[in-house]
């Protein structure tokens, strides 16, 4: 855990969001959509770490996101309910062989996970949370 862990997670939430622009570019709607859920995902679990706070399951961070960060006020539900989509989203795409995302639900996907990160950044500047890779 620790500074490491922060650093690692918002290096892979920063190269997910890439990933996921790319993909949409692309027209990999689905792909798309998984990169998006994995950088709200490990920027919710930087911020975690930053509170020595690490989780392996999925369910178990979102859960404790919600519990230790939203309900206490210190940052806004909005990161909280882009998470929350995208997670669903995300198991939908991956498991469900005849859902096919269209264009406007990838594009509205990755607005999600832009908006949530960049959600989350700011809390993090506000609070003096540094991210070296940012």
């Amino acid at each position: 855990m620790g500074s490491k862990a922060v650093f690692g997670h918002m290096k892979k939430a920063h190269s997910n969001l890439e990933s996921a622009q790319m993909l949409f570019d692309n027209g990999m709607y689905e792909v798309a959509v998984s990169s998006s859920y994995y950088a709200v995902f490990h920027a919710v679990s930087a911020l975690l770490a930053s509170k020595d706070m690490e989780f392996s399951k999925h369910k178990t961070v979102i859960n404790k996101y919600n519990e230790e960060i939203i309900h206490t006020g210190l940052i806004s539900s909005i990161s909280f309910r882009s998470l929350t989509a995208l997670f669903r989203l995300r198991l939908e795409c991956e498991y469900d062989p005849i859902l096919f995302i269209e264009e406007d639900g990838a594009k509205e996907a990755l607005k999600l996970a832009q908006a949530a990160v960049q959600d989350i950044l700011d809390y993090c500047q506000v609070n003096n949370i540094s991210f070296e890779c940012y």
